[in-house]
């Protein structure tokens, strides 16, 4: 009984930080989650490390993988270009090179559970970026227009839906407020 206690205040703790990085600010969306995504790529190297026949670089998937995230953010919220994805196309080369000359027993199966890490772990997180920024009117996207009016908050309630439901609502009936100084 107490495991199962533990495990779900640990998960409401969980829940608050989540709504937390999403509703307040798009900076702590950032920081959350790409320490969220750090983690889940160095969890899921060291699961892969754990086969005989397979060794990747933890350090390096990770720094790639949190990279590609941050790219993703810059990118969504306008604040570069697409130039920023070159250094992570850098780290790609290097996971390749890198393989090469460590004499490992089967560099091919390495090469494909490290971009297995970026494509299955890194990838996806670094998605919810653009779903959260992208397709919104203003440069500070959700974040700005997630006023209240009438105690619902529709910013809020669209990305859910459009997240269920996979459902563009930015522009079609959505109550925004504009932002205010």
């Amino acid at each position: 009984m107490k495991n199962v206690v533990i495990r779900a205040i640990t998960g409401a703790v969980f829940i608050l930080v989540i709504l937390a990085a999403i509703l307040i600010n798009p900076i702590l969306f950032a920081v959350i989650f790409g320490f969220i995504t750090a983690l889940a790529i160095w969890e899921f190297s060291s699961l892969i490390n754990q086969r005989d026949d397979v060794h990747i670089n933890r350090f390096i998937c990770t720094l790639g993988g949190v990279y590609l995230f941050f790219a993703f953010f810059g990118y969504s919220i306008n604040y570069t270009g697409a130039s920023i994805f070159i250094p992570y196309l850098i780290v790609l080369i290097y996971l390749f090179v890198s393989e090469l000359y460590l004499k490992h027993e089967n560099p091919i199966n390495n090469w494909a559970h490290s971009m297995l890490s970026q494509l299955y772990v890194a990838l996806p997180f670094a998605l919810l970026n653009t779903l959260a920024f992208k397709n919104h009117a203003s440069s500070t996207r959700l974040f700005c227009a997630l006023q209240t009016h009438e105690g619902v908050n529709t910013s809020a309630i669209s990305l859910a839906l459009s997240v269920c439901f996979s459902f563009d609502f930015s522009t079609r009936g959505r109550i925004t407020i504009p932002c205010s100084p």
